[in-house]
């Protein structure tokens, strides 16, 4: 599990940084696309990598969902635009379309496209956002007392 977490975090999110934030590399505004093409081979390489990890899978990491399927989820929407999934990382292609199935993914997603969301069935949607305060009003203290 570290593994994979690290991997995501110093591996995966990497590849992609200089994709979307070019400017953090180069000064030079019209060096931008040419930071961001070159980019694109390392998200290449990072979803070569989690396909081929992911052929013959179901799951990340054990042969259930754990905290890692959510998570490469999040992260590997982000080129979802950018490549052909399903031509070229067939694997990773069908992890995301399971993981559209579960149902905290399709909360988050429902959320994110600023659909309220009735979990209770009692007619009050979550927005998807809380402020801080009801936050951690609604949070179990457990006699611990929480401060912003």
């Amino acid at each position: 599990m570290y593994r994979w977490l690290s991997w995501l975090g110093s591996g995966f999110h990497a590849a992609h940084y200089p994709f979307f934030m070019p400017f953090n590399y180069v000064p030079d505004a019209s060096l931008y696309e040419k930071v961001s093409e070159h980019s694109a081979t390392g998200i290449r390489d990072a979803l070569g990598f989690l396909n081929r990890h992911l052929s013959g899978r179901r799951h990340m990491f054990l042969e259930r969902p754990t905290l890692l399927d959510p998570y490469v989820f999040t992260m590997a929407r982000w080129s979802a635009a950018t490549f052909d999934y399903a031509a070229d990382f067939p694997a990773v292609h069908a992890f995301l379309e399971r993981m559209k199935g579960d149902g905290g993914v399709r909360f988050a997603l429902d959320v994110e496209k600023g659909e309220g969301v009735d979990r209770a069935g009692d007619g009050g949607a979550f927005p998807g956002h809380v402020d801080f305060e009801t936050a951690v009003k609604a949070v179990p203290t457990r006699g611990h007392e929480w401060s912003a």
